[in-house]
């Protein structure tokens, strides 16, 4: 019998709830009260704050047990509760993803590149990061007749990237092992002749689909998973058709000018996603002080809703080439183990297109996609903004308004 039940009203469970249901619930009522989905109300604003205190106290197995015995007042953790929009973009991706691609960091050191740059160069100088690998920020110097910066500078962000780098190489070695430990519980099980057992793989499928219903609920969940399985998939099959005589070379080395290609589009989209959230927030920082942004309430909301999908779309196109990048460095250490046999590296080949295929054919059910979809609505609507088109809008409300 516990103390107080407000926290698990407010999620709409039960005491005895589980924390794979904690969760689910938290993730369903964030998506119908979050404040980009409810603009301007107040009252929805309120019910985001009381759902992430409950969530955040839930979720803790320490704090859910001392509030189940104290209450309420007994259940305040030790920093204070933390910032409710904070705790819902955390989600984003989830960590159930955790031991296929582990952390994301490649935003978050592009923030910190950046914020070291701002705090290295006047605001007059043009500083450009760039990533290097699949988790770096950097700053290099302007062009020739720009102010340049000092040599501590630059050694300080080449430091960064050597650190960036060394993050990156633990990370994948960390995510080999724990792909090799998952293809291992087939690999044992290996029959003469390198004939993979079936009923081995038929458990190693069954708990995929597991794992898959809890994935694919994430935020971006789905994407990841396609994205996963297109990368197991093309790696696994390019490994096995580079050891066919003749042809070998040939495939190996248009997957290898295949890869490079996806590289650049995936650094392209990123760059380009990157550029229309700076070129935006320019124009209407201009309009602004020009006089001609023209908005009421709902063109605000509009606006803001657009602004925060822009935001979001960018935080995705990094984070795929982060898992890209990431996934690609992890299926070379597996496929190209100096230690291993030819013979065992093929097996594991083929099981990488067996889990990438299987990661593939994800899908939610109607049902789910309309529990999870906030985010994935929210970058589509960036695309309803055009700084070009709110211009000439603004405009000629101006213009109207003169003429009144």
């Amino acid at each position: 019998m516990v103390k107080d039940t407000g926290y698990y009203d407010i999620l709409g469970i039960t005491p005895e709830g589980t924390p794979a249901e904690i969760k689910k619930a938290y993730r369903k009522l964030a998506l119908k009260y979050h404040p980009d989905k409810n603009p301007g109300d107040e009252t929805a604003a309120a019910k985001f704050q009381e759902i992430s205190e409950a969530y955040q106290t839930l979720s803790d197995p320490q704090l859910r047990s001392v509030y189940d015995e104290f209450g309420k007042e007994s259940a305040v953790p030790s920093q204070g509760f933390e910032d409710p929009s904070e705790i819902f973009s955390s989600m984003f991706g989830g960590e159930a993803f955790e031991d296929w691609i582990g952390e994301l960091t490649l935003l978050k050191d592009m923030m910190k590149g950046a914020e070291e740059a701002d705090s290295a160069v006047p605001e007059t100088q043009e500083v450009v990061h760039s990533a290097d690998g699949a988790s770096a920020a950097s700053a290099t110097p302007p062009a020739s007749g720009k102010t340049k910066i000092s040599a501590e500078e630059r050694e300080k962000f080449r430091k960064m990237q050597e650190e960036n780098r060394e993050q990156q190489r633990k990370k994948a070695e960390e995510l080999s092992k724990k792909l090799l430990a998952k293809l291992d519980t087939v690999m044992d099980t290996v029959k003469t002749g390198g004939v993979l057992n079936e009923e081995s793989i038929s458990r190693l499928l069954k708990n995929l689909d597991t794992e898959i219903a809890d994935l694919k609920m994430e935020s971006f969940g789905l994407e990841i998973l396609h994205l996963m399985g297109k990368v197991y998939v093309f790696k696994g099959t390019s490994f096995v058709k580079a050891q066919k005589p003749i042809i070998g070379k040939v495939s190996k080395f248009f997957s290898s000018v295949k890869q490079s290609t996806n590289t650049a589009k995936s650094v392209m989209s990123m760059a380009k996603s990157a550029f229309d959230v700076q070129s935006t927030m320019s124009d209407l920082e201009k309009m602004q002080e020009e006089g001609t942004l023209q908005m009421d309430e709902a063109d605000e909301a509009e606006i803001q809703r657009a602004l925060t999908g822009k935001f979001i779309k960018t935080a995705w196109l990094s984070s795929r080439y982060e898992i890209q990048s990431t996934l690609t460095k992890v299926c070379d250490l597996v496929l190209k183990d100096p230690t291993a046999p030819l013979e065992v590296r093929l097996l594991r080949a083929r099981l990488l297109v067996v889990i990438g295929t299987k990661f593939k054919a994800a899908q939610r059910s109607e049902e789910e996609q309309k529990e999870i979809q906030m985010f994935e609505e929210l970058m589509q609507d960036a695309n309803t903004l055009d700084a070009r088109e709110l211009r000439r809008k603004n405009r000629k409300k101006v213009e109207k308004k003169v003429e009144a």
